[in-house]
């Protein structure tokens, strides 16, 4: 069995790759019909772990349907990937961009910390986007401090605006 994306024995990864594909194209097609937008996250761990990876799934599945699949964008599994910095992968990718995370983390480590906290270059992240048409869902990414909302929400605010780039 494989949970949340990751494949688990006695699973055979291509196998869960048809899954999730077919399982895709039946989303996307439906999710069309009715208007609405699909976003496919890429997550560290998982069996679409990388911008690469979803790039490939998002190829192959244009050739089952011609129904869109959007990027959900991350900024902290794309430093997470090593592949490139999360400022250029938005510009890299801002014609498929879904919704975007501002999710900050050190070097290395998979855990969500407050903005300004880790290694990430958000603000240059935040001028890509204001390079970028995107109008769609910008969030801050804090899964594990729920508990904290109370006093995460308005300093996440206050770095926003001390770093949203200026006209």
């Amino acid at each position: 069995p494989s949970t949340a994306g990751r494949v688990s024995p006695p699973v055979y990864t291509p196998c869960a790759g048809g899954w999730l594909l077919d399982g895709l194209n039946q989303i996307v097609d439906y999710a069309a019909d009715h208007d609405v937008a699909v976003a496919l996250e890429p997550e560290p761990g998982h069996i679409v772990a990388k911008l690469d990876d979803f790039a490939l799934v998002r190829d192959t599945l244009k050739q089952m349907t011609d129904a869109p699949l959007k990027l959900a964008l991350d900024t902290g599994h794309v430093m997470m990937s090593g592949d490139r910095a999360p400022h250029q992968a938005v510009k890299e990718v801002s014609g498929i961009l879904g919704s975007v995370a501002l999710a900050d983390m050190a070097s290395g480590v998979h855990a969500h910390r407050p903005l300004g906290e880790g290694d990430i270059d958000l603000p240059a992240a935040l001028s890509a986007l204001r390079g970028t048409d995107y109008e769609g869902l910008i969030s801050v990414k804090l899964p594990r401090d729920s508990y904290r909302a109370d006093t995460l929400i308005p300093r996440s605010i206050d770095w926003l605006f001390e770093h949203l780039p200026s006209d």
